[in-house]
């Protein structure tokens, strides 16, 4: 007499097994969910906010129009008597007083005067 072959079965996952995965999927889906949050909010301040910085001054009365025009603080600077290899530091203000944007390429170029 032939034996019946019953189909193999899986064993079912103990509960477990089962809920061992679980924290794993609420962790990455709160990571995402975190991350779209994070970027949507981002998107929105870029958007509605702009810094002081950029906004222009409404106050302002170009002294070009159609150029820009570069006007710098102090135009000399005498430092008097200064002993060879002492370092000396100078702040220069720099401001675009024309209308058009000012661009500045490159090393800004400074002659030096030596003294006798």
């Amino acid at each position: 007499m032939g034996q019946s072959k019953s189909p193999s079965r899986r064993p079912k996952e103990t509960p477990l097994k089962q809920t061992r995965w679980l924290p794993v999927i609420v962790v990455g889906a709160l990571l995402v969910l975190g991350a779209a949050a994070i970027m949507l909010r981002s998107n929105d301040k870029d958007a509605t906010s702009q810094p002081d910085s950029i906004m222009p001054d409404l106050s302002f009365t170009p002294a070009v129009i159609g150029a820009p025009r570069v006007s710098v603080s102090q135009d000399y600077i005498d430092y008097g008597d200064v002993k060879l290899g002492t370092p000396v530091t100078t702040t220069f203000d720099v401001q675009n007083t024309g209308d058009l944007p000012l661009t500045i390429l490159g090393e800004p170029r400074v002659e030096l005067i030596e003294g006798c």
